[in-house]
């Protein structure tokens, strides 16, 4: 993206308290970060600039957070479109799918970011001493670190008794950090391979629904093979040219 001569930020979109798939903080943080970009003054990019958006993975659910909040919260930047790859758009299914199996590390630190967010639901109180021990643990980890960990651990086993993953506030919480209840007023390209082992594709292909039915202008491309991480390299020369052919027709 530099060698295009772009000007590139790279928001730290989870933040000092790792909000991990906290989707509206994601967001704000991503299009406050532009704001900052566009007028510091040293920059040159100035109040008139045409942004362009790029995640994978738990950046591709920022970079969704981010251009469906974008018409609402920060209305005054103009953006070209977003390319989103390999998104996590349905927290409820992915958690179940992740407790218990090589990748339960994941919901780790999706507990570790709840509880931080939602410090009301008093998520720390469901867990017994394993569970506070565990927690304290993945506070500070990596992902590798959560991984090799919490592998095949399931969350219940944590608790007081609790079924967390069904409990009616959890499910609530999960919901509300699933993107999908608006448009996005911004084109979108989105990618994602069929036999992605982590994300499953019909996530992305239940969100773009969602939005295309809003009226959002999509452009997706779907891998009959390929693997979660590789398929953010393989299809990074396709975003970026997305992202320049909507530019170059924004300067028109």
């Amino acid at each position: 993206m530099l060698a295009k001569g772009w000007i590139v930020a790279v928001p730290d979109h989870e933040g000092p308290k790792s909000g991990f798939l906290t989707g509206p903080r994601t967001a704000y943080t991503i299009l406050d970060g532009i704001r900052a970009v566009g007028g510091f003054e040293p920059a040159g990019v100035g109040p008139d600039a045409v942004w362009g958006l790029d995640g994978y993975s738990g950046g591709g659910a920022a970079t969704a957070w981010a251009a469906q909040l974008q018409p609402a919260y920060a209305p005054e930047l103009s953006f070209a479109g977003a390319a989103i790859g390999g998104v996590p758009a349905d927290l409820t299914a992915l958690t179940a799918r992740f407790d218990g199996s090589v990748f339960s590390g994941y919901n780790f630190g999706i507990l570790v970011a709840f509880d931080r967010e939602y410090p009301e639901a008093d998520i720390g109180d469901l867990l017994d001493e394993r569970g506070q021990a565990a927690i304290a643990a993945a506070g500070d980890a990596c992902v590798t670190d959560l991984l090799v960990t919490f592998a095949f651990r399931r969350l219940d086993d944590y608790t007081r008794g609790t079924v967390l993953l069904q409990s009616p506030w959890f499910a609530a919480i999960l919901r509300d950090n699933s993107p999908g209840a608006t448009a996005p007023a911004m084109p979108i390209f989105n990618y994602h391979a069929d036999t992605d082992e982590i994300v499953p594709v019909d996530q992305a292909d239940q969100l773009m629904a969602r939005w295309r039915a809003g009226g959002t202008t999509i452009e997706t491309v779907r891998d009959p093979l390929g693997e979660h991480g590789l398929e953010a390299l393989r299809r990074a020369p396709d975003a970026q040219a997305f992202l320049a052919d909507r530019m170059a027709a924004a300067d028109r």
